[in-house]
């Protein structure tokens, strides 16, 4: 009776102190990475129109892009993880964290494929370093791609090399949604590593420079925010707790008028910070949710040590000294 008793006890203590921990990283979560990524989220639902409703551009000599940079735009406010931090030391400082983002726009016309998703740039490549944003010829939904017979394949080369560059040999295209049928993953030196084929669906179009953009900045893939293998492991999640909420959010949201309305969720290791802004009759909703669950983990670990110790063997030895 005395051990459930001390039990009870050590529940009740261990439950305060993971409270107590919960706030420290709602707090880091809210007051400080909320309010640096909200912010930056805000104003693009003006630019919507051209993301969800993209027209090609015929080439007029004053202007160097095509008319779809908007696309590449949509392609970096998709559905994405941002990993804030790594490593003991992040762990302990609250930074070893996930921002889920989640990101939806849609206007009087309902929502569309590009209202929702992972996307991936599909480009020309000129010789323009930035010719994936002046060529883009439409994005590949990386939801959709990932259930391809191959794709999983695919998914392992990316894993495993550096540098290497994805060639759409030929493609569908769909109101400028592009699904691949054959793609070659090529090398940092051009040489081919393997082919792929997938089923077709619609007319095949046939191309001989045509790429999927794959950020290569940064030779640690952990760090590739944009990459193709990156929106590949964020797709491989499936729907997250931000996904769930931003489709929530839909419903809740009135065209009539302009707004902007910002709201809060709190949760035992993760925060919610939601948003929909309205302007001239299209929504954008954006939905970061941070966890901190390897922080809270590891403070209740540690604390865990010296409650047991004190609630069971202090107490005990207290009793035989009587």
């Amino acid at each position: 009776m005395r051990i459930a008793k001390r039990f009870i006890i050590w529940a009740v203590i261990m439950l305060i102190i993971v409270f107590c921990i919960n706030i420290v990283g709602t707090v880091l979560s809210r007051f400080v990475f909320a309010n640096m990524l909200m912010p930056a989220m805000t104003g693009y639902v003006s630019k919507s129109e051209a993301m969800i409703h993209p027209k090609l551009r015929e080439n007029d000599g004053k202007s160097k892009g095509n008319g779809l940079e908007s696309l590449v735009v949509r392609s970096l406010l998709d559905n994405e993880r941002l990993e804030l931090g790594s490593g003991i030391i992040s762990t302990f400082l609250f930074m070893n964290m996930n921002a889920d983002q989640s990101v939806i726009f849609f206007d009087q016309d309902g929502m569309n494929d590009f209202s929702n998703g992972t996307f991936a740039d599909v480009f020309e490549e000129k010789d323009s370093k930035i010719s994936y944003m002046l060529s883009s010829v439409g994005l590949l939904p990386v939801n959709e791609f990932i259930k391809l017979d191959g794709a999983d394949d695919l998914y392992d080369i990316l894993k495993n090399e550096e540098n290497c560059k994805i060639r759409v040999d030929s493609y569908t295209d769909n109101n400028f949604i592009i699904m691949p049928v054959k793609l070659t993953v090529l090398d940092e030196n051009g040489s081919e590593i393997k082919k792929f084929e997938f089923q077709a669906n619609g007319d095949v179009i046939r191309s001989g420079n045509i790429y999927i953009y794959d950020d290569n900045s940064s030779s640690d893939k952990q760090y590739k925010q944009h990459g193709f293998f990156k929106k590949m492991e964020w797709a491989y999640l499936g729907k997250r707790q931000s996904d769930r909420a931003a489709e929530k959010l839909v419903k809740k949201v009135s065209l009539e008028s302009d707004t902007y309305v910002k709201k809060n969720g709190y949760g035992i290791g993760h925060f919610t910070s939601k948003s929909y802004e309205v302007k001239d009759g299209r929504a954008m909703i954006t939905v970061f949710d941070f966890s901190y669950y390897n922080s809270l983990i590891l403070y209740t670990a540690i604390a865990a040590i010296p409650v047991t110790l004190i609630v069971f063997l202090v107490g005990r030895r207290k009793k035989n000294d009587y």
